[in-house]
């Protein structure tokens, strides 16, 4: 029974279970209220879109990335494992944005308060709903 009850555990969380996910605190304080809405007009399109460095401009649109349009950028994010519905830990918004390196964090040269990556981490672990 003990041996059943084992393997079921590793089929349900696998050897690794997050092999290329975050290591994130069990819980932080949001900026601001976790909702898309608030992740867009407060971080998204201030940050990256439309103020700073405007990388995810439609002009910039680094990584295939826009950012200047709510709706254009909610679909984007939901691509190739940038949100991960449900897992902060395993979005690549998240690791960029908590990211160690000076060359990877975004948005470059800014580094987000860690209040304000708990606000974006809280929306994507909430569903990461429109």
């Amino acid at each position: 029974m003990r041996l059943l009850a084992l393997s079921l555990l590793v089929v349900a969380c696998g050897d690794d279970p997050a092999p290329n996910c975050l290591q994130l605190e069990a819980d932080c304080s949001p900026l601001y209220e976790p909702t898309f809405e608030q992740v867009y007009t407060n971080t998204l399109a201030r940050s990256c879109g439309v103020g700073a460095g405007s990388c995810h401009a439609a002009a910039g649109a680094k990584g295939g990335l826009v950012l200047d349009d709510a709706d254009i950028a909610h679909a984007q994010l939901m691509l190739n494992d940038r949100v991960t519905p449900g897992d902060a830990a395993c979005s690549m918004l998240i690791k960029r944005l908590d990211h160690e390196s000076p060359s990877l964090v975004m948005p470059p040269g800014a580094k987000l308060s860690a209040a304000e990556v708990c606000s974006v981490r809280k929306w994507i672990e909430a569903g990461a709903q429109r």
